[in-house]
């Protein structure tokens, strides 16, 4: 869910880290491509080729160029209420290149073909409650190169937290920690590797609805709430200052 404008603005050891609970450009592209189609978005990946966009509870998979326009079907995953967020793996380290991998509302990780013909389970987080698809891929190295997940439904201040989980390329799920701010994750990225104290951990943005916190966990379980907000945030994008390069960038609709 979004709900206002940016919510957090913080720097640490040289990086820029933005935890945004809508961003004016991701809601304008997702109100666009509305007005168009009447699809209505949960997630915008960039495969590095094209863009693929997730379609709320119907979870179909659409493809366009660079330029975002002529989107085509190109697959489908079970119909889920609640949002689904998809990544493009790293292309190494066991998770090649060419899929995209998707977390369900009913916490099923589903691995899609280059061509969206192939939609197979990848693994299954043993987390009961529904959640809203954070996850990532462990860029740095702490987590041993490995997919992770996130659990917890954002937006409800009544829900209390979730879980982090990682993945080997093989679907072997391994239990990390349990968070238990209010609210529940909507979005996950790894902290890049000059992050401080938090190098390289995994970092939630956890959605209360009119308030929020940015979560860190490192790979050992330590769980650590690094700011607090005053609004539920989605999207979180880490920046390296020095280098002006986007180390991650999520995109979300605003529903």
């Amino acid at each position: 869910m979004c709900h206002r404008s940016l919510a957090i603005l913080t720097w640490l050891a040289g990086i820029t880290l933005f935890a945004a609970a809508c961003m004016a450009a991701v809601g304008t592209l997702h109100f666009q491509i509305f007005v168009r189609t009447h699809l209505r978005l949960t997630d915008i990946v960039w495969t590095g080729r094209q863009f693929l966009y997730v379609e709320n509870t119907t979870n179909r998979v659409f493809a366009s160029g660079p330029s975002g326009r002529h989107l085509t079907a190109l697959s489908k995953m079970p119909r889920q209420v609640e949002e689904t967020r998809c990544v493009v793996p790293t292309g190494s380290h066991g998770f090649p290149s060419g899929y995209l991998y998707c977390h369900a509302p009913d916490n099923k990780i589903y691995r899609l073909s280059a061509n969206g013909k192939k939609v197979s389970v990848f693994a299954t987080v043993p987390h009961v409650r529904r959640s809203d698809g954070a996850l990532a891929f462990d860029t740095v190295g702490r987590f041993g190169d490995r997919f992770i997940a996130a659990t917890g439904r954002s937006g409800n201040g009544t829900a209390r937290g979730g879980s982090v989980f990682t993945s080997t390329p093989g679907g072997f799920v391994q239990f990390v920690a349990h968070y238990s701010n209010p609210g529940g994750a909507d979005e996950a990225a790894v902290a890049p590797a000059h992050f401080g104290s938090a190098s390289g951990d995994i970092l939630l943005t956890v959605d209360a609805g009119r308030t929020g916190s940015v979560v860190v966990v490192s790979p050992g379980g330590r769980v650590r709430t690094i700011a607090a907000l005053p609004d539920g945030p989605n999207p979180i994008v880490t920046l390296d200052r020095d280098r002006s390069v986007v180390r991650r960038r999520r995109s979300r609709a605003c529903t």
